[in-house]
């Protein structure tokens, strides 16, 4: 029966990847408390996420994408091949796009946790949701599925606050004034100014978490890999307009920080699993609270 509850037999523990029973209350190799997730592991299986919380994260992408295009899509083809498919600004301003006049004029703080899960067009989410792919199964596998929906949530949110403040600084403080700080600003962009948006800030996060376990873990060749990337991910923002290097920056910051904090060489609990649930569900949930508002107060 589809979605049946399993009661007998034996599942994948999330955590170490290897069988236990399903009513086991902690997994014998690795220490998870609940490996069998209280029996829901068929239920998942039978949804199509085989408890890949990359997938849940993947799908919820596609669909906030899809339904900030159908809010309003008069400006479809409009712009170059990177705006191909892109939904208009009202919607972007609607769903909860980030940046200094969103939390700091108008007080939405709430679009630092929106802002992950919109996109500015075809070529922007399918590079970010293949990223995802690649990324997301790596730390899973490495964290545990809890500690990854943590790290990549808490990291995007920290990605899109120092770029909200970044942007700030730049507005209100040394606009128009000092070389150093115009070196950055043209370097690596003045932060939030005219909005920010996309997965990027959590992906970004997940390679500083990478990053982390490779010093911690002893594996230079992963630590070697993330220096890599990251060196990559940078030199794409400064070739490349309209990439917001700060949420970049922070999000790198924010997942190397969230995977000190998680300590990727002890066990994965159960309580990481719920807290990277709730995690999950406020910062979508912050994407519904935005439209829901902005349909409210509209003029």
């Amino acid at each position: 029966m589809m979605f049946e509850r399993q009661k007998t037999g034996s599942v994948v523990c999330p955590s170490c990847g290897k069988l236990v029973g399903v009513r086991e209350k902690e997994c014998p190799y690795c220490g998870r408390a609940q490996p069998g997730m209280f029996g829901l592991t068929k239920m998942f299986r039978d949804m199509g996420f085989d408890f890949s919380f990359s997938d849940m994260i993947l799908w919820a992408c596609g669909i906030v994408y899809l339904l900030s295009l159908m809010r309003d899509p008069s400006a479809l083809f409009q712009g170059g091949i990177m705006r191909w498919l892109a939904p208009t600004d009202a919607s972007y301003d609607l769903f909860g796009m980030t940046g200094v006049r969103q939390v700091l004029v108008q007080g939405r703080w709430w679009t630092l946790l929106s802002a992950g899960w919109l996109h500015g067009g075809l070529i922007h989410i399918g590079f970010n949701l293949y990223a995802l792919r690649f990324l997301g199964p790596i730390t899973a596998k490495l964290f545990g599925q809890g500690r990854f929906l943590i790290i990549y949530t808490v990291a995007s949110a920290a990605g899109f606050a120092l770029s909200v403040g970044v942007g700030w600084v730049f507005l209100s403080v040394f606009r128009g004034g000092g070389c150093l700080v115009a070196i950055l600003a043209n370097t690596l962009g003045p932060g939030a100014v005219s909005g920010s948006l996309g997965a990027s800030a959590g992906l970004t996060g997940l390679v500083g978490a990478l990053l982390y376990y490779g010093r911690r873990g002893g594996s230079r060749a992963l630590g070697q890999q993330a220096k890599t990337w990251i060196i990559s991910i940078l030199v794409f923002g400064i070739l490349f307009p309209g990439v917001d290097n700060w949420a970049h920056l922070g999000g790198i910051l924010g997942g190397y920080l969230m995977a000190r904090v998680l300590d990727p060489l002890k066990p994965e609990r159960t309580d990481h699993v719920i807290f990277g649930l709730i995690c999950f569900a406020v910062s979508l949930g912050a994407v519904a609270f935005s439209v829901i508002r902005g349909l409210m107060f509209a003029p």
